[in-house]
């Protein structure tokens, strides 16, 4: 006696995804992407305020240098790379992380000489500029109230 086999196929489906799997997919990457870009820009103001810190404190210790060389502050940065005589006090002149110019105002209240970062704003004189006797403080970059 000969049993009939059946068939034990499943019926076959279309290879590929839905539209739901899809959809599902889609939002699970935007918001990984949303968690990302947000940290990323953190990270990138703290590495900017990070290296006007950086710069003010160098650029102030060469002034100091320069003071008790020459007996007087430099009138800009450009002094401390190429000195009227001796060796330079800074390999080159730095630029702000918005690409600016740092300024030297003469000698503070406190004796220490005045440098100033224009800020993100790049206009100097305004709230969100980073100094020298500011910016040791700083736990954030300043931002300006817009309104």
């Amino acid at each position: 006696m000969q049993v009939k086999e059946r068939s034990r196929r499943r019926p076959q489906r279309d290879a590929g995804f839905t539209i739901v799997e899809i959809m599902v997919v889609v939002v699970i990457i935007g918001m990984l992407a949303t968690v990302v870009v947000a940290n990323l820009f953190g990270e990138v103001d703290t590495a900017r305020l990070t290296k006007v810190q950086r710069d003010i404190s160098g650029l102030s210790d060469a002034a100091k240098r320069y003071k008790l060389h020459f007996g007087s502050w430099p009138e800009s940065i450009e002094e401390l790379a190429e000195p009227e005589e001796g060796k330079p006090l800074i390999e080159d002149v730095p630029k702000d992380p918005w690409g600016n110019e740092y300024q030297f105002e003469g000698e503070t209240e406190k004796g220490g000489i005045m440098i100033r970062c224009a800020g993100n704003d790049k206009e100097f004189d305004t709230e969100d500029d980073i100094t020298s006797e500011n910016y040791r403080s700083l736990k954030e970059l300043p931002k300006i109230e817009k309104g």
